[in-house]
């Protein structure tokens, strides 16, 4: 697998992982892996990992370029099928709760697409959480 080597500065320590921060490239605004930082021109990423480095360390982390892949269907994907789900579900329901056509197929647009974000949103939160993460710290040669 290919995977990306950046350097950064470890911020927080959580038990087996740590949280550095690295700075911000072009491609990393759409992606949404990463939370970004108060700072506007760094992003900060949970790494697994790092277990000799303190708040304050530089290290390199190894970020596989799957989860760019990942990241970018997750984040425009997801919603993009809501979108359509919920065209269709107020085509098909919209007669019989009285709505018209084009009304109901707009509102059920909405509906989809905020579902589909609503979802991406619960499974990265549960993903973070739960230490998904394939990103990690290298190890110093």
């Amino acid at each position: 697998m290919t995977s990306e080597r950046v350097k950064g500065r470890v911020t927080a320590r959580d038990g087996g992982r740590v949280r550095v921060l690295l700075p911000l490239k072009n491609d990393c605004s759409s992606c949404g892996r990463c939370g970004l930082s108060s700072d506007g021109g760094k992003l900060e990423v949970w790494a697994r990992g790092g277990e000799k480095t303190e708040p304050g360390d530089e290290v390199e982390v190894i970020i596989p370029r799957r989860d760019r892949l990942e990241a970018s269907l997750k984040l425009f994907g997801v919603p993009l099928v809501g979108l359509f789900a919920g065209v269709a579900a107020g085509t098909l329901l919209g007669p019989g709760l009285g709505a018209g056509g084009e009304t109901a197929a707009a509102l059920g647009a909405g509906i989809g697409l905020l579902a589909g974000f609503l979802l991406v949103g619960y499974r990265e939160r549960r993903r973070t959480a739960g230490n998904e993460s394939d990103i990690r710290v290298a190890e110093p040669n």
